[in-house]
């Protein structure tokens, strides 16, 4: 893993702190949906509509993909948090850097998004139901 350089690991950690976000806000955005306007929409052949309310028809499904995707790269970033952390100012500063790492997703992966989520859940859960269904498919 000494191969990767700090600025790799840095570009690493940012986009799997926007995945998380994605996946916490892909959750609250399909779950928030109006299932009355969804199946209006689904019926006047909106396909973003359609896909979201055939994800929505297995939430099972849905609520495990998403988790495993969020839990998957949150661990991940906390492996290449520990990484960045040994490189740069070595292993007696890990438990910080675990603190800091955990405020950074807790606000920026998670609250916030779940909040802009929740405000305009269509402009999130459509789109974003595009990936989710690639991602079923394939786990």
């Amino acid at each position: 893993m000494t191969d990767f350089s700090l600025t790799t690991l840095s570009v690493a950690l940012i986009a799997l702190i926007v995945a998380s976000a994605y996946f916490a806000s892909s959750e609250t955005a399909m779950m928030a949906l109006n299932r009355y306007r969804l199946k209006h929409l689904a019926e006047h052949e909106n396909r973003a509509a359609r896909r979201a309310q055939k994800l929505l028809d297995r939430p099972d499904r849905l609520i495990g993909l998403i988790l495993l995707g969020n839990n998957f790269v949150n661990i991940l970033a906390a492996q290449i948090a520990t990484l960045l952390t040994i490189r740069f100012v070595g292993e007696d500063s890990l438990f910080i850097s675990g603190l800091i790492l955990t405020a950074v997703i807790l606000v920026f992966a998670e609250t916030v998004p779940k909040t802009m989520a929740a405000a305009r859940p269509e402009s999130i859960a459509f789109p974003s139901s595009l990936v989710l269904r690639v991602l079923l498919f394939v786990f």
